[in-house]
């Protein structure tokens, strides 16, 4: 009996399972010491960049802009300011499966303090993947470009540039 109405399955000890989500493996050992069942979870995988599994970037921008429109209303607007949590409630209801299968996009477009910093850079990456769909750009080329500039503005800055983060991790990994 399952009272949680939660798909169990049942595994042998020492097989290994792949969790999917989205474009994330992440792969499960279960292993039974004893009277204990221990799960280790292993390191998640992606699943190789390919082109074809760009979304369609048109009805994607079409949502986010039906997202904005929503939150742009008046009665949003005084929700979001009195009551943080119920509006990302509200939005997270409205657009169920938007949220279910980009929730870093639906995290970007609630976060009122960056919102607008946040989606000029959606509207940025929304246009290099429709380039890279259309074949006009290299997915690799773009992804290494779309790292370095994730590093750039999140970790290098931290320790004052890519040359200090450099050094920084050269002597962590000596000790």
């Amino acid at each position: 009996m399952n009272p949680t109405n939660i798909p169990t399955y049942d595994v042998p000890y020492g097989s290994e399972v792949k969790l999917e989500k989205g474009n994330t493996t992440n792969k499960t050992t279960v292993e039974k010491e004893g009277n204990v069942v221990k799960i280790k979870l292993g390191r998640e995988e992606e699943t190789p960049m390919d082109a074809k599994n760009i979304p369609d970037i048109e009805a994607l921008t079409q949502t986010v802009g039906d997202v904005l429109e929503y939150i742009s209303t008046d009665e949003m607007i005084m929700l979001e300011a009195s009551n943080e949590t119920l509006f990302k409630q509200s939005v997270q209801m409205k657009f169920q499966d938007f949220v279910d299968n980009y929730f870093c996009i639906y995290k970007l477009l609630v976060d009122r303090k960056d919102r607008e910093h946040n989606l000029t850079k959606l509207l940025n990456l929304f246009h290099t993947m429709q380039q890279i769909k259309d074949g006009k750009r290299n997915l690799n080329s773009e992804y290494q470009k779309f790292t370095e500039q994730q590093n750039q503005e999140y970790i290098y800055n931290q320790f004052g540039g890519k040359n200090k983060f450099e050094q920084e991790m050269h002597k962590r990994h000596k000790r």
